[in-house]
């Protein structure tokens, strides 16, 4: 598809459905990157270390 096609799709898009632009803006904004949405902050790693050390504790547990 050439650049202009793509320009011109975009700008008809944004014509017919302004609201949609607005909802995809603000949620970009939230989330920021896509790469972020998958990475994982700190608040996931605490998370997951902290799963995974009640889990082994449960596991000690029964198994004794």
């Amino acid at each position: 598809m050439s650049e202009q096609k793509r320009d011109d799709l975009y700008n008809k898009e944004r014509k017919n459905h302004p609201t949609r632009m607005l909802n995809d803006g603000i949620n970009r904004s939230q989330a920021g990157s896509p790469s972020e949405l998958v990475r994982g902050g700190c608040f996931q790693i605490v998370v997951s270390i902290v799963i995974a050390i009640i889990s082994l504790l449960l596991f000690n547990q029964c198994s004794t």
